[in-house]
């Protein structure tokens, strides 16, 4: 039997237990599957009507192929149609953004019967996945959709025709850099890979491994987002079915577009039967550097002894084959440039400049079997000057033998230095602080109500006697506080789009092409579905033959993995495979985070030379001083610039690289040895002109010492500060504009001195991967660094639902200027 007090809880907890159920009635009822998150799935359909096979997750290695999380990458899919009749099909692979949705990457392909028929498709892995994930491949019925607005596929999925799946087995940390290698022979490559015998994800001297993935020209994707996760890509295939004759006309722009995007493409030329240089009959050829070449035959190695190795005893190859270049008269700037030539003065190695980019052509075959088998040939003693890299290369000899030649030799005494631990909080916004008031009010009043509707209001009404009338107070609670939830959430509710962003752009003087990406918290304020593209959807997205990309995207944290937020609505959405300008994603009245990469015709007014006084153009150039005293610059740097940028650079810093140090120095100062870094404080107003002689004057006039590379990277990098009892302090990650900085010169960081007892830091990245600049320091130029900030708008033409979607934020400008070419000399020794 129920007493007095049982009996008023048992009559409160009835009206309470309808209110609960009715509200998870209604909150299941809100999740109405999209049309195109519900194909009819019938299993009597699983016939096999169509063959699914993945041939390559990632680009090379098969289904089971090295990848890296955090970017993007190509799936390989081969289809055979066992049916009679011509099918329309749809093929998807689907991928878990931070929400718990799904990008459904969509792919449409005519299936003709009896024919086996590939294509590829984009994803961008999530930093959550794992080797346990599985991905699954379903081909779909193509049913046409006329009805379908614009963004959104034109064709929705029926019944199922066949599916795979695939798990990423071979999947890779997201700290370890990659490269790609057309043909079987990675040219020593491979040497800057994990050293046997050191189980770090690390080289012993250097701050990220370089993976090398062998392929083969049919292996290249058919667009450059199947690159995009690749440092340089490094052509040493040669003979029949491995020239750049064998391309498809999308593979080649691919590769283009790669380049343009910042790549590097490396040629290194057979000693017979080249067919790169001096030919039209293959589609790179309009990117090819602009140079007569020269076959020299029977010619002996000793001379590039130093560009070699640093041996000085051993015999190298006397009857070798080297192919050099002389530079076409006719070429305009940047269609040539030498790097590396013999102790002759013949160039052995150049390059042209593309976009952002740049395709490097060695003479000298790096492949030569007699060569190799000398064992002298370091691949650091040329690669670094190839590359932009200091690592020092390390076999697994070396490293034994350092090891184990007593005190002093602390090969693993490194921390963690993560550059962009700061980064994200640049996009976290008014928007995100919004939304975390409003959860904050919305468990007050939750709290409130549970109080006032539950001990509180039945310890009051039993004060006052008024039991009988829990069912009323109860009623008059729940209205009470509806009216205060609908008020409040009235109040904090957003009602337009507001975007925050980190934008990256880069722009090389002479050249059409800028590329860009950002990283961009939108709040999108409607319920339901919003379409969210770079630039406007309505036009075709090759429009200028760019294949720019928008992706859902998340935080990693310093162990690769992502933290996961998914909702209880979570679904599926469509997405484009082939051409991911545009995504139409669930709309919750929250902050999603994206990923933007964009490149096309230059959008800003960047840093322009002054003309000279007579009117002719202006330029940069470096004017020798050979009467300089001891101690004094020996260099001038002379030329003005001024820009029309939508705002104030500020804190800019100015790097001169003169040349590549000569051919006797370290491997870890060959391209840092002759480079200077200078900062400015204050800001460079639009209009303003900059004066590079009476500036850099200036700076150095205390300290001509001061402006040096390698003390000026050192001191960015910083060593572990050491706590109490001698371990190394926990590293919160350097500041925003340090860690832009660090990162863009990743690649010409400081090695450690493994010898050293102090700690060293290990530079770390995961979703920056192929912006630094490293490679300019292979070659004679100026880079201005200076960030824009404030309420500028993003570079990236950003729109949702086809209108300019307002944003804020922070760019950093990145500026190159190529000075003229000056190869590094060989000296006696």
């Amino acid at each position: 039997m129920k007493g007095p007090s049982q009996g008023v809880w048992y009559r409160w907890w009835r009206p309470f237990r309808a209110v609960a159920a009715s509200l998870l009635v209604l909150l299941l009822a809100t999740h109405v599957p999209a049309q195109s998150d519900t194909p009819t799935l019938d299993t009597g359909s699983r016939t096999g009507i169509v063959d699914v096979k993945v041939l390559n997750f990632g680009v090379g290695g098969g289904p089971s192929g090295a990848v890296r999380p955090g970017g993007w990458i190509g799936v390989q899919i081969e289809l055979l149609n066992r049916s009679d009749k011509v099918r329309e099909v749809l093929v998807r692979l689907p991928e878990p953004d931070a929400d718990g949705d799904h990008a459904q990457r969509e792919a449409v392909i005519v299936a003709n019967p009896g024919v086996k028929q590939r294509l590829w498709i984009y994803t961008r892995l999530s930093f959550g996945v794992s080797r346990s994930s599985v991905f699954d491949v379903n081909v779909y019925e193509a049913i046409e959709d006329l009805g379908a607005g614009p963004g959104l596929p034109k064709a929705r999925p029926g019944r199922i025709l066949g599916s795979t799946s695939v798990r990423p087995s071979a999947l890779l940390s997201p700290t370890i850099g990659m490269a790609a290698v057309v043909g079987e022979n990675d040219a020593l490559l491979g040497r800057y890979n994990a050293v046997p015998g050191f189980t770090q994800d690390y080289p012993p001297s250097g701050h990220e491994l370089l993976t090398s993935a062998l392929i083969t020209p049919g292996e290249l994707p058919d667009r450059w987002l199947g690159l995009a996760s690749f440092q340089t890509v490094v052509w040493t295939a040669t003979g029949s079915g491995k020239q750049p004759q064998e391309l498809s006309e999308s593979q080649a722009w691919a590769l283009k577009e790669w380049i343009n995007r910042g790549g590097q493409l490396v040629v290194v030329l057979p000693p017979q039967g080249q067919a790169w240089l001096g030919r039209q009959d293959h589609l790179l050829a309009d990117i090819m550097p602009a140079v007569v070449l020269r076959t020299r035959e029977q010619t002996d190695l000793e001379p590039y002894r130093q560009l070699l190795t640093s041996r000085s005893t051993g015999s190298l190859p006397t009857s070798a084959t080297i192919n050099t270049f002389e530079p076409d008269p006719g070429a305009a700037p940047g269609e040539v440039e030498r790097v590396l030539s013999g102790p002759d003065g013949r160039c052995v190695v150049c390059r042209r400049l593309i976009g952002t980019g740049m395709v490097t052509v060695v003479g000298i075959d790096l492949t030569n079997r007699t060569l190799l088998a000398s064992g002298l040939v370091e691949a650091d003693r040329i690669w670094n000057r190839i590359l932009g890299r200091r690592d020092k290369h390390m076999s697994q000899s070396d490293l034994q033998a350092k090891s184990g030649s007593g005190p002093g030799v602390f090969v693993g005494n490194r921390h963690d230095r993560w550059l962009e631990q700061q980064l994200p909080s640049q996009i976290a916004n008014k928007t995100s602080t919004a939304a975390a008031k409003g959860l904050f009010l919305a468990f007050i009043v939750f709290l409130a109500y549970w109080l006032t509707a539950g001990p509180l209001g039945f310890f009051v009404l039993k004060r006052r006697k008024w039991p009988q009338h829990s069912w009323l107070a109860f009623l008059a609670t729940a209205a009470v506080f509806t009216g205060v939830a609908w008020g409040g959430a009235a109040m904090v509710k957003p009602r337009k789009i507001d975007a925050n962003h980190l934008t990256i752009i880069d722009h090389v003087y002479g050249q059409p092409v800028e590329r860009a990406r950002a990283w961009v918290n939108v709040l999108l304020p409607k319920y339901g579905e919003e379409r969210v593209s770079i630039g406007d959807a309505l036009e075709p997205p090759a429009r200028m033959g760019w294949h720019n990309a928008v992706a859902a995207w998340e935080v990693p944290s310093n162990d690769g993995a992502a933290g996961s937020s998914a909702f209880p609505d979570a679904r599926g959405y469509p997405a484009d495979g082939r051409d991911p300008e545009s995504v139409t994603v669930p709309a919750r009245s929250t902050v999603k985070q994206f990923q933007l990469d964009w490149a096309g015709a230059p959008r800003w007014e960047m840093p322009t030379p002054v003309p000279y006084a007579d009117g002719a153009p202006g330029g940069l150039q470096i004017v020798e001083n050979p009467d300089a005293k001891a101690g004094d610059r020996s260099w001038k740097l002379q030329g003005t610039l001024t820009h029309g940028l939508p705002g104030p650079l500020n804190d800019v810093c100015v790097i001169v690289v003169r040349r590549q140090s000569a051919m006797t120095s370290d491997p870890k100062l060959a391209v840092v040895g002759n480079a200077f870094a200078y900062r400015f404080p204050g800001s460079w107003d639009p209009g303003e002109v900059f004066d590079f002689e009476s500036r850099l004057d200036r700076q150095t006039s205390a300290d001509p010492k001061s402006s040096s590379m390698i003390a000026f990277l050192e001191g960015e990098l910083g060593k572990p500060t050491q706590s109490f009892g001698g371990m190394a302090s926990m590293d919160s990650g350097p500041s925003v504009d340090r860690g832009l900085l660090l990162l863009t010169l990743f690649g010409v960081l400081p090695p450690p001195d493994i010898r050293a007892q102090e700690p060293s830091y290990v530079a770390r990245r995961q979703f920056t991967h192929g912006l630094d600049l490293s490679a300019w320091f292979t070659q004679p130029c100026v880079i201005i660094l200076g960030r824009i900030q404030g309420s500028i708008q993003s570079p990236i033409p950003l729109y949702v639902d086809g209108k300019p979607a307002p944003s804020q934020g922070s760019t950093l400008v990145r500026w190159i200027y190529p000075l003229k070419d000056n190869p590094p000399e060989y000296r006696l020794e």
